[in-house]
């Protein structure tokens, strides 16, 4: 099919103003409010005093092993370890094709799928927690990780849920296994205004 026209004139037939959508005073604001980063092999991640004056927090950060396999990392809220205390469901593919689903109930943290499986390579992952504050609801949580491993790599898409009402102000990470985040592993946590 010949090309008959370019969009060197997309402004004058209406894609211009796709610049207005989006204001600056629209846009959620980030505000940095804790980084980590592991000088030593440890056992847990912890954040706490997280000032409840935010709408939602979000956590980035990658993480790697020092043993294999690296087992799935729990993510816990509040220091609260109790048993039906948390759920959570997720789809995952890896590099080899397959994809599945899992679906978890009456837990005592959420199993989050965020480290690479092995000690060579970090994984990277993003997770939102909606509502943090809140002491109305449960909290819906929900994060995305993956890693490269030369195509036998991992991806997955995951939400979950804490079903305390109470406000959000610490959370932790720690290995399911005996294992160790390794040096390097790292936790930005940003608060987002609404």
């Amino acid at each position: 099919m010949p090309i008959i026209s370019s969009l060197a004139g997309a402004s004058s037939r209406g894609f211009g103003s796709f610049k207005n959508l989006i204001s600056a005073s629209s846009v959620a604001s980030f505000d940095s409010i804790a980084t980590t980063t592991l000088s030593s092999p440890q056992s847990t991640l912890v954040v706490g005093s997280i000032p409840g004056t935010y709408q939602h927090l979000q956590i980035r950060g990658i993480l790697k092993s020092t043993a294999i396999p690296g087992g799935t990392p729990r993510l816990y809220f509040n220091n609260d370890r109790t048993a039906n205390s948390y759920s959570m469901h997720e789809i995952f593919g890896n590099g080899g094709g397959s994809t599945g689903v899992n679906q978890q109930f009456n837990l005592d943290a959420i199993y989050a799928s965020l480290g690479s499986q092995n000690t060579t390579q970090f994984g990277a992952y993003v997770i939102n927690i909606f509502d943090y504050a809140s002491t109305s609801k449960s909290k819906t949580i929900q994060f995305i990780h993956g890693f490269d491993s030369n195509a036998s790599g991992y991806v997955s898409f995951s939400t979950g849920m804490y079903t305390s009402t109470n406000a959000i102000t610490s959370f932790g990470i720690t290995p399911q296994q005996t294992a160790n985040f390794d040096t390097g592993s790292t936790m930005a946590v940003y608060g987002i205004k609404a």
